[in-house]
This record gives structure tokens, C-alpha cells and sequence, in this order.
């Protein structure tokens, strides 16, 4: 997964999928209450990604 490589790999946060379980519902933790999460693209890659939650 993109995400946990470049936090893990990358950035040595060591931080597992079980302790950000929003990555495994990204409709129902980002977009539900009016929030995003977008990806970015390069050629064909998946080079980044940003999501944004609504605070209510």
C-alpha cells in the first residue's frame, strides 16, 4: 500500500493498518461527511495522495 510505504519505509514511522483504519474505509472516514480524498497520478502511477476530513 502506497501509503504505509511511504510512512514506514520512507519516513520510519512505523505505523500499522490496524492503527489507521480510516485507510480501509476511505468512502465512510473522507467523503461520507463531506470531506475528500484525492489521489495523484504521473504516467500512469499512483505518486501521492491527500485527504481531507470535515471537523464537525
Amino acid at each position: 500500500m502506497l501509503i504505509l510505504g511511504i510512512q514506514n519505509d520512507e519516513n520510519k514511522l512505523n505505523l500499522s493498518l490496524e492503527e489507521q483504519p480510516d485507510l480501509l474505509d476511505i468512502r465512510r472516514c473522507y467523503q461520507q461527511d463531506g470531506g475528500e480524498f484525492w489521489i495523484a497520478f504521473s504516467e500512469g502511477e499512483v505518486i501521492g495522495t491527500i485527504g481531507l476530513m470535515r471537523n464537525l
